[in-house]
């Protein structure tokens, strides 16, 4: 758990997580550098290449290639971060490639020169960037160019090259069966 941390200048190349499944409640949200962050906290200048896989015995688990689960009222900065590998994540359902997401509408996240290459899969909710999107987020020159692999038959947000802010990038129509991108999307 990360509470009103600030987190900078950290390299990990050529990593490996495993992280086996946890009964406990309170360790089902996973990230590369914190599980659960409280409060205020900004990761800057990070720099991820890694295989990351989870396993969750947990269906709302939250899962992100830096940060899994924004606690109620957290507030995120993500600045100048790079995510590169695999993050294998085929159970959860909240998955992305930086982070996560947010436990609710009360948190807030900033994304700035961001860049995700690592492929991502999980059940639903599964993203480049971020899975869940709660709340507003603000994209500034945020990229994501690795695989996206759903397996449930929900939302994947899947989106590519993202500049200003959304409260849903994109959904999965289940009565149309096609995926839907771009909405609630404002270009900055």
């Amino acid at each position: 758990t990360a509470d009103g941390a600030t987190v900078k200048n950290i390299s990990f190349d050529n990593a490996y997580v495993n992280n086996v499944a946890s009964q406990a409640a309170s360790q089902k949200h996973h990230g590369f550098l914190a599980g659960v962050v409280k409060g205020t906290c900004t990761f800057e200048n990070i720099f991820i290449d890694a295989y990351q896989s989870y396993n969750s015995a947990h269906a709302e688990a939250y899962i992100g290639g830096i940060c899994g689960y924004g606690n109620d009222g957290a507030s995120l900065t993500f600045k100048n971060c790079i995510v590169n590998g695999t993050i294998d994540a085929a159970n959860a359902t909240k998955v992305g490639g930086i982070y996560g997401g947010p436990a609710n509408a009360n948190c807030s996240t900033v994304m700035i020169d961001c860049i995700n290459y690592a492929d991502v899969e999980g059940n639903d909710q599964v993203s480049g960037l971020m899975g869940a999107v709660k709340n507003s987020v603000t994209y500034t020159n945020c990229a994501s160019f690795g695989q996206v692999n759903v397996k449930g038959d929900n939302a994947v947000t899947g989106e590519y090259v993202v500049n200003g802010t959304c409260s849903t990038v994109g959904h999965y129509d289940t009565n149309s069966s096609k995926l839907e991108y771009g909405e609630h999307f404002d270009v900055l």
